[in-house]
């Protein structure tokens, strides 16, 4: 889990935890942000149901 820290959104951080694994495994979650907020919870939700129907419609 990453903690808030300079440079974290910088280094690209978010990105790299956010990708899926084997394009089938989703982290969609606000810790991927360190940003434990509600609004970062649904945005991340929002953001990765596209990629989520796709995965399960193959």
């Amino acid at each position: 889990m990453p903690v808030a820290a300079a440079g974290l959104i910088a280094d690209g951080v978010p990105e790299r935890l956010r990708e899926p694994f084997r394009q089938r495994v989703f982290f969609v979650e606000q810790d991927n942000w360190a940003l434990p907020a509600f609004e970062t919870a649904v945005t991340e939700a929002l953001v990765f149901a596209p990629q989520v129907e796709k995965a399960l419609a193959s």
